[in-house]
Parts: C-alpha cells; structure tokens; sequence
C-alpha cells in the first residue's frame, strides 16, 4: 500500500514540472575570414556563440559551414559562414554584429 502511494507521488511530481518553451527563432549567419596563407599570421575564429550571448543575444544552436579558401600566398587561410539559430527578438543586436536572417544551414553530413 505505501508502495503504491509512494510510487503514484513520486510518477506525479512529473506532471508538475514547469515547461520552459522557447520564444520564437529565426537562424541568422555571418561569414569570416583570416588569416594569411605563406605567413606566421594565425588566425582563430569568433566564437559564435559566445560573441552573439555577449551582446545579449539568445542563442539556442549553431554551425559553422566551412568554405573553400584558394591555396595563393596572401590569401585567407580560413573562410566560413557562422550561423546561429536565435530568438527573433533579438535580430537587431544580432545585425549590430553583421550578422543577418538566413536560411537554416544544410547540416546534412558531405558524402563523397
């Protein structure tokens, strides 16, 4: 009997717990580039995330869809397009950082 009580509490604390649903989103994207081919220079991306959260935006996922660089010295050795899956709210500050609205990124995995 307790057993049962114990266990028809402990299945309904479940139904009680708040569900924290997601304001609209919208992806955005940005591309980067740097670096210098046949040079000491090195270069590291932004941290997508990181960089939109510091302006206050909300970010929910991202992705980082690498381009393809030309091997000539003096040319970028890095080239992407960064997009963020954010809350539409928030577009504004995201376009204060050069980012704009996009169409969600292709995350299907190359095949050869």
């Amino acid at each position: 009997m307790y057993r049962l009580l114990l266990l028809a509490l402990l299945g309904g604390c479940s139904m009680w717990t708040p569900v924290l649903e997601e304001p609209p989103t919208i992806w955005v994207a940005r591309e980067f580039s740097g670096g210098r081919q046949c040079s000491d220079e090195t270069y590291t991306p932004p941290d997508t995330r990181a960089l939109l959260a510091a302006a206050g935006v909300r970010v929910y996922d991202v992705w980082v869809e690498p381009l393809a660089v030309i091997a000539v010295c003096g040319a970028p050795s890095y080239a992407a397009i960064h997009y963020a899956r954010i809350a539409e709210a928030d577009l504004e500050r995201a376009r204060q950082l050069g980012f704009e609205k996009s169409d969600p990124p292709n995350k299907t995995p190359q095949t050869e």
